[in-house]
């Protein structure tokens, strides 16, 4: 076991590694050396995480949940936005993002978050918001009730 520290400002933030139990499993995510500043806050610019480097692997027939622990402000839900696509690498990201070993460009189909503040439509029926990732993947009304 290892642990990946991180440190924003006062906010300290650990990551528990453990040596693969299938070694040569198939890496589902793998982050080497990001970092991640955003720009133009009200106190300049702000480093959200520097030099993270980790993978996961996929072990086969195993459900798996991948715990983020740390303090508020530690840079958990950047490194899932960046995985999510949602946080662009670049202009302010060093380092590479790979998910089932493509460069994370942006959102895919293959990948999702669910927000810590997340909300419904109001306007929108249960069925309705259930199925709007479909109906912006442009799946036919018929479809959509079926699925």
């Amino acid at each position: 076991m290892s642990k990946i520290e991180l440190k924003v400002g006062e906010a300290p933030c650990a990551l528990e590694t453990y040596e693969p139990v299938a070694p040569d499993a198939p890496k589902v995510v793998q982050f080497s050396g990001v970092a991640k500043t955003y720009e133009g806050g009200p106190k300049g610019s702000f480093t959200a995480i520097k030099d993270v480097t980790f993978d996961i692997e996929d072990l086969p027939k195993v459900g798996e949940f991948i715990p983020i622990l740390g303090p508020s402000g530690c840079g958990k839900s950047t490194i899932l936005r960046i995985i999510a696509g949602l946080s662009p690498q670049f202009p302010h990201t060093t380092g590479s993002v790979l998910v089932n070993g493509k460069p994370v460009t942006g959102p895919g189909p293959d990948r999702g978050m669910v927000f810590q503040d997340y909300s419904n439509f109001p306007n929108r029926t249960v069925l309705e918001n259930v199925s709007f990732g479909l109906e912006l993947a442009e799946v036919s009304a018929a479809d959509r009730k079926e699925r």
